[in-house]
């Protein structure tokens, strides 16, 4: 075999196990997205990328304690985390890119540089196809927005109401805008709003480490979750919200890990026993799921959903082995 057939064969090889990538152009598919292609129904596959690593990237501390979901945005086709330990700030923002799979800790803004309270929770969230990441700084009502183009951080009308330190955002596109979910309360910012305004007051979950997420198939919202509840509720394009039947396990930070699969629209939900459970908007139905996820949800470990592949994208920290699985869902049967 002639060096250049020899380098050619390596190089393919290193595709295979997700190690050395060459940079995607545009219209190409990454490596994620190829490794998405192959990857079975039901099943966990552990993914490679270049910087995942504890030191460099995560400053050596367990970014992802208390942690829920992280935000994918497909415009550029990045997914964004921000997290941190426990009073020991800064926040630390990471962001993983298809084009070149791989991470990098992003410089510390000027508004995070004094934050020190508490983790990540359910406090990421995109405008996958707008190109913006948003982030709600924990206790409080301040929510910043990214520009991935501009790679810029802007800040948002303050939510002048009560603030805790494990609330939900979630951006809603349909609807244009941002939901913020503490405990029993659901508030909105639409596009260019001046100030937030108060969905309801009456969508009772747990008090705090709660969640939120959007399902593209279906079109709606669910918010709830907390310690010690099962609850979801559902919002719709038009803003009515109704609750769902309850899940098999509580939700929430610290009790389990739960997203929209990209492809079906379905919340899939990891509890901090590793069990499995999806539940579908459409039919109101929850579902749980055969064999278990290689991780316990609650700590260490969150997920996105990368669209323009088809995948849920989890990543996990030291203690849960700094690992990243893709996770194609199988949907229920029609």
């Amino acid at each position: 075999m002639d060096r250049n057939r020899a380098f050619s064969f390596l190089f393919l090889v290193s595709l295979c196990l997700g190690g050395l990538h060459a940079p995607a152009h545009a219209g190409e598919k990454t490596a994620l997205e190829q490794a998405a292609e192959t990857c079975a129904p039901g099943v966990f596959t552990e993914f490679k990328a270049e910087g995942y690593d504890f030191n460099t990237l995560m400053r050596g501390e367990d970014i992802l304690a208390y942690c829920g979901k992280a935000a994918y945005d497909a415009k550029h086709r990045q997914v964004h985390f921000i997290g941190q330990v426990h009073l020991k700030g800064p926040p630390v923002h990471i962001r993983y890119e298809l084009a070149n799979n791989t991470w990098k800790q992003m410089p510390t803004s000027e508004w995070a540089k004094p934050l020190k309270w508490f983790h990540a929770y359910e406090h990421n969230a995109a405008d996958s196809d707008g190109g913006y990441f948003f982030h709600n700084a924990s206790a409080s009502g301040n929510v910043h927005r990214f520009d991935g183009a501009k790679e810029e951080w802007t800040k948002l009308p303050e939510l002048k109401a009560p603030s805790g330190h494990g609330m939900a955002l979630v951006y809603f596109p349909e609807r244009k805008s941002l939901l913020r979910y503490a405990g029993k309360e659901v508030w909105e910012l639409g596009a260019g709003a001046e100030a937030w305004t108060q969905v309801s007051k009456d969508a009772a979950a747990g008090p705090y480490h709660n969640v939120a997420a959007y399902s593209p198939a279906f079109k709606c919202a669910l918010l709830g979750g907390g310690n010690g509840s099962p609850q979801l509720y559902r919002i719709d394009a038009q803003g009515k919200l109704a609750p769902c039947k309850p899940a098999p396990f509580n939700l929430g930070v610290g009790a389990s890990l739960g997203d929209c699969d990209p492809a079906s629209g379905e919340y899939v939900a990891v509890s901090n026993q590793s069990k499995m459970a999806a539940y579908h908007p459409g039919r109101d139905e929850w579902r749980e799921l055969e064999g278990t996820a290689p991780f316990k949800a609650g700590h260490s470990v969150s997920v996105a959903p990368v669209k323009t592949a088809g995948v849920l994208f989890y990543f996990s920290s030291a203690p849960q082995g700094m690992k990243i699985w893709l996770y194609k869902h199988k949907p229920a049967e029609k």
